[in-house]
């Protein structure tokens, strides 16, 4: 059976580096909306979800893949963004999930942080299709390799982001723009009797 591509990258770290065991510091995922701290949305606005692995140690080279599975109520990921530009997605809406185990379908990412840098971050877009509660989830798996291959550091990954999508909002008309039609009534009527109170009166 064909290895998928980041699990061989990763084969290969394990087996340079050896045995040695350290730590690349907390490494943990996260997701976020982009502009969205109330992490609400209407139907067919499009959002921007970053997927951020933070807590790396300075001088620490990690290899990350996380597999994304999108609530059924957002359209497929779009606009993909890569920060450090080492990253590319490895499959979109395909029934062949490269990170074996450690993901779901819709889509998959590997990244390779920058040294110096203590976060590597992806994102891409998706538009609100319909109303309810929506949960992205990401899992996968970090490789961290110490300065001079001094530490080998393995992170499983896991993160949720719950959004709730909510009807487009229709602001109703002002009463006071727009009178309703037993008010002209009685305006038209009170302004008919004045009218006929000044011709008698001249």
């Amino acid at each position: 059976m064909r290895l998928p591509f980041f699990a061989s990258v990763f084969a290969i770290a394990f087996l340079f580096v050896g045995s040695t065991t350290s730590h690349a510091g907390l490494m943990y995922l996260s997701l976020s909306a982009e502009g969205n701290p109330s992490n609400q949305v209407e139907v067919g606005e499009s959002i921007t979800i970053s997927v951020t692995l933070n807590d790396i140690d300075p001088g620490w080279r990690v290899v990350w893949g996380v597999g994304m599975d999108l609530p059924e109520n957002f359209s497929a990921a779009t606009d993909f963004d890569f920060t450090p530009p080492m990253g590319r997605p490895l499959a979109q809406l395909s029934g062949i999930n490269p990170l074996g185990n450690f993901g779901p379908e819709d889509f998959s990412t590997l990244m390779v942080s920058v040294p110096s840098n203590n976060s590597s971050t992806f994102s891409f877009s998706t538009t609100a299709t319909s109303v309810g509660q929506s949960v992205f989830v990401a899992q996968g798996l970090a490789i961290g390799v110490g300065p001079g291959f001094g530490g080998i550091s393995f992170v499983p990954l896991s993160a949720e982001l719950t959004l709730d999508v909510q009807a487009p909002s229709s602001a109703p008309p002002s009463a006071a723009q727009t009178p309703e039609p037993s008010s002209l009534a009685i305006i038209g009527s009170l302004a008919g009797l004045t009218v006929l109170r000044r011709r008698r009166r001249g």
